[in-house]
Formats: C-alpha cells, structure tokens, sequence
C-alpha cells in the first residue's frame, strides 16, 4: 500500500506518489493542456447508486512503438453526492485491466478482448476529506495554480508491474476505482467515484499531445459502464463521447521502446560533441 502527499488546490487535490522506479517515458497523454472548462464530473446517471460511470476506457495507440506499460497519471472523481472523509487506516484503490485487442461496434459485443494484464494499486488516504463534486490527480508533480493540470514527470503517478502488450495499439485500458472503509467489506465501489472525462460541447478540450485516440474523428471518445459493466470490458453500446475530442483525462507511462531508446543514446552523443567543439 502506498503513502501520498497532498497538495491543496481550488478545485482539486494533487496526490504526488514516490517511486524508486526508473526513469519512463509518456507514450499517450490525454491530459497536459486540458482547461478547467473541458473537465467533467461524470454521474452515471445522476444517481449516486448508479453503475453508469464506475468503469471507463480508453482505446488508444502509444506512441513510438512502445509497448510495455508501467504506470498511469489519473483522476479520482467524487461524484458521489456526498463529502468522502477518510479516518486513519482508510484506502482507495485502482483497479486496471490493458487489452491487446480493440473491435469497434455499436451492439453488444464486446469492445476488448485478449487480457495482456491486469491488477490493482492502493493508496492510504487517511486524514484527507474530498468534497462532493471534487477530485484528486494521481501525479508526481502538483499543478502550477488552481484549474490547472500537473504535468507529466518521469515517473508515472500510479505505478504498476509492467505489462507487455502485443503491439502499440490499438489497445484497451480500463479504470475502475473503489473504497476500503475498514468495516470488514474490503474494497468496495461507489457509484459516482470515476474519473475525469474531458470534452465537452464548447470545443475547449484538445486532443491527446502524446499517442492516439483511436476513437478517431472530431469527437474521439471513450466507454463508460453505461449497462452496468463489471469485468473491465464494456458493449460496444457504451461507448460515448460529450463533444469535440472526448476522452478521460489519462497518461500512460511506458518503458522506452529499442529503437526509441537508441534515438535518445544518438542524440545524447551528437549533442556532447557539439558542446565540445
């Protein structure tokens, strides 16, 4: 279980999460330059007993061919409609699922299929008290100023054991959070605790800097447990966007590719001899 340092914003918690991991790269980022007013506070439905938002995915390509996945910056929404306030000893944890494969439909087959890993990572949460309609980022670094999101670090936020996939995409990655109140029912899931989706009719969300939406044209997208979904896959019927460039607010960390990694080993050289001459 990990420890987390909190750093207070106007409109959200940063929890910075250390690591003694390598170094890693960003190969998909659907999160830096996002404003305030493309941030959305899923509800599933409006209800807080409702299932429609516990489980989100993103399908989506990593960049320069990366293909082992060592960790994500994300969010943690309360939506719940009500303040959570977590006593000591108290955790919440996220559970992750990474598909190899994506196939689009708009029925009820379903979107993901060949499970190249899954597991779950846990934070001790207790003293802090997060209001109705707020949320945390998982992050190495805290954002510069209110309404503003942290930027990305050589470490992922949310470490886990690597997962190898079997090409760069597209590929499937599930979210789902849940709560241990320590009162014998173990971790358990809140309707209304989610993540950040970013778009919005307004056209001010952007589209990922790092990596591909594979959603594709204006909207993107993404899924949602929108019938009630609980295995990490969803129908290919949930799948939505809210406007321009949808998609939840998401880094993935990945080891450098070869032949990424040489490229970087080229440039360290060619830059050492220009310094010397």
């Amino acid at each position: 279980m990990r420890s987390v340092v909190c750093f207070f914003g106007v409109s959200a918690l940063v929890l910075s999460v250390t690591s003694g991991a390598k170094a890693d790269i960003v190969s998909y980022d659907h999160m830096t330059n996002q404003p305030a007013t493309a941030w959305n506070l899923l509800s599933g439905g409006g209800s807080p007993a409702s299932t429609g938002s516990r489980f989100l995915g993103s399908v989506i390509t990593l960049a320069g061919g990366a293909t082992t996945i060592t960790g994500f910056d994300a969010t943690m929404v309360n939506n719940t409609g009500a303040a959570l306030t977590f006593t000591a000893g108290q955790q919440v944890r996220l559970n992750y699922w990474i598909w190899n494969n994506w196939t689009p439909s708009v029925g009820t087959d379903p979107a993901f299929s060949n499970l190249a890993g899954s597991g779950n990572v846990g934070f001790n949460v207790g003293g802090l008290s997060l209001p109705a309609n707020n949320f945390l980022f998982f992050t190495q670094n805290a954002a510069a100023g209110p309404g503003q999101v942290p930027a990305a670090s050589t470490l992922p936020g949310i470490a886990i054991t690597p997962v190898t996939v079997a090409s760069s995409g597209p590929i499937g990655i599930t979210l789902h959070w849940q709560i241990n109140r320590n009162d014998g029912a173990g971790f358990v899931p809140l309707g209304g605790l989610s993540s950040i989706v970013v778009g919005g009719l307004g056209g001010t969300a952007v589209a990922p800097v790092v990596g591909t939406n594979n959603f594709g044209g204006v909207n993107l997208g993404y899924y949602r447990s929108a019938s009630a979904e609980n295995n990490g896959n969803f129908l290919g019927s949930s799948a939505r966007n809210i406007g321009p460039n949808s998609g939840a607010m998401l880094r993935v960390y990945t080891i450098p590719s070869p032949g990424a990694a040489a490229l970087l080993g080229l440039g360290g050289v060619v830059a050492l001899r220009r310094r010397r001459k």
